[in-house]
This record gives C-alpha cells, structure tokens and sequence, in this order.
C-alpha cells in the first residue's frame, strides 16, 4: 500500500438500527400519501432517534405512527393554516405542537385533532 493510500471508511450499522429501520419501513410503508424516499428519511431519523434516546424499537415506531396519524389528519382537516406551519414532535405518547397559526382557535382545533390520534397521552 502507498504511504499516501486513503482507506474508504468503513460503513458499519448496529443491529438495533437496522432493526429499527426496518420496522419503521414495514409500519410506513402502507402510506400511499409518502413517497418511498420520504419513508426512508423518515425511517432513517426514527431509527437515529431509537439510538440517541436509548428507547426500544417499539416505542419509536408506536411514537412514529402517532405522529404520522396526525399529520395525516391534519392534513385532511382540508385548512393550510394547520398542516403547513405546525409541527409533530411524539415522544412516549406526549405530543408536542409547535408553529405559528393565525388564532387561538386554530391552535385549539390543532390540539383537538392530536387528542383523537390514537395512544396519545399528553398534549402540549
């Protein structure tokens, strides 16, 4: 080998993470309204987040589904000041809405949706 030689870094993926990524991919994946690189996005940051967190696969992938379930009925709320400037932040059950919206009613009709996704335990 040449003194000056690079070596290719060597990609290695923990077991969990694959697991993790692999479950969350399987749960996404009958979405039809997600494009399979956002699924994969989606799934790579879930299982990023299984790892940073110390939480079980489980855990993230219930958290992954009440998120998507809000977003979805967000969405299908039909009313842009809602899905457009409020983000699903899910962890453990406890949501957490977070954005700007034009009234106090919009911001109260947001949180009344989250509370119908189904697992949610808290709503902030």
């Amino acid at each position: 080998m040449a003194p000056h030689a690079k070596l290719s870094p060597r990609i290695s993926i923990r077991p969990v993470a694959a697991l993790a990524l692999a479950m969350c991919l399987l749960l996404l994946g009958g979405l039809s309204a997600c494009s399979p690189v956002g699924l994969a996005v989606g799934a790579g940051a879930t299982a990023g987040v299984v790892i940073a967190e110390e939480r079980s696969v489980s855990d993230a992938a219930i958290d992954t589904r009440i998120s998507v379930e809000i977003a979805e009925a967000l969405f299908q709320a039909q009313i842009d000041d809602l899905f457009l400037p409020i983000t699903v932040d899910v962890l453990e059950g406890r949501v957490m809405l977070t954005g700007i919206v034009k009234s106090q009613e919009l911001a109260d009709q947001a949180g009344e949706i989250a509370w119908k996704a189904n697992g949610v335990r808290q709503v902030y």
